[in-house]
């Protein structure tokens, strides 16, 4: 098992490092439904990017809920049990639970893996790069299409929910801890989410961003030969905070058909996200590869009062205000 935990610690981290690099995320408490309130004043454009650049990387954080899945559903062992805690080669331990209630011997409604980290530290035994691992992940299979997912053939799907407990990836450039549950559904080529009060918490900076709740949607589009990935925002609503301590509520509704077109690099490559505020409407325009338009309507009434142009990269960063 050792060997796996390494392998699959640095496949978690792949992800987390892209979230890293990518974006500020926060720390502190969460905001609850009851004390949230929205910034009155007008945006600044800063203020815009920042809000922004945090639901901009709901894709990535979603695509870290994916290979969650994956990793857990190939930890569940149809012949194995309860561990005792494994040693992680530089310090820590970690334990995986599952559970087999109809004992079929494969994944299934109702199984469940869990995957429990006490301060685990290993390295990647090419670049010797080190990565810790603390907290709880709770993968609970709603339903299971095959005996093994995430083959490499078509036909396979896994539907579960995950229920983070102050999980924290550590590495050389920054921390990302997730909390909150998701409800996660993979297909061969299709990935829906559904996000229950999920927030994510990064050491660049001091913001709380949570899911409140909403979908997104992933889909992989062959276009010209090339294979190219959509991200689908469905009435999300995120609750974030601003310098001066003003909390927003963010709502990406369904009938904006808000949605981002990435290339297999990552790189954004088309798309319209509208952010939804009680005083102010914020547009993201993709205007061409890896870079977009921002437009701030500060009165709802239609007409944009503050528009910039940035790279995709540089709205990330943004997030950090």
């Amino acid at each position: 098992m050792k060997s796996k935990i390494s392998r699959n610690a640095f496949l978690i981290a792949t992800i987390c490092a892209a979230i890293l690099t990518g974006c500020g995320g926060g720390g502190g408490g969460s905001t609850s439904a009851e004390d949230t309130t929205v910034a009155s004043h007008s945006l600044t454009m800063a203020e815009a990017q920042a809000l922004a650049g945090r639901v901009a990387r709901i894709p990535g954080i979603a695509n870290s809920l994916t290979e969650f899945s994956r990793i857990l559903s190939n930890y569940f062992d149809p012949f194995g049990g309860t561990s005792v805690p494994n040693s992680c080669s530089l310090g820590g331990s970690y334990t995986v639970l599952q559970s087999d209630p109809d004992k079929n011997f494969r994944l299934s409604a109702g199984d469940s893996v869990s995957l429990i980290a006490n301060h685990c530290e290993d390295a990647d035994p090419a670049s010797k790069a080190k990565v810790g691992m603390d907290g709880r992940i709770d993968l609970d299979a709603l339903d299971a299409s095959v005996f093994k997912p995430y083959s490499s053939a078509p036909g396979w799907s896994i539907r579960a929910r995950q229920r983070h407990s102050a999980f924290k990836i550590d590495l050389d450039i920054g921390s990302v801890q997730l909390d909150g549950s998701a409800e996660v559904e993979d297909k061969f080529d299709e990935h829906n989410y559904g996000f229950f009060d999920f927030h994510y918490i990064t050491s660049r900076s001091s913001n709380t961003v949570k899911i409140h709740s909403g979908k997104l949607a992933r889909k992989n589009e062959t276009i010209q030969g090339r294979t190219q990935t959509r991200a689908l925002y469905s009435d999300l609503v995120v609750r974030t905070t601003l310098p001066g301590s003003d909390s927003v509520s963010i709502t990406v509704p369904a009938s904006s058909n808000s949605s981002l077109i990435f290339g297999s690099d990552g790189t954004v490559l088309d798309g319209v996200l509208v952010l939804q505020l009680d005083n102010a409407k914020i547009i993201v325009t993709v205007v061409g590869r890896d870079r977009i338009r921002i437009d701030v309507d500060n009165n709802n009434d239609g007409v944009v009062d503050l528009t910039s142009e940035m790279s995709w990269p540089a709205l990330y960063n943004a997030g950090i205000l």
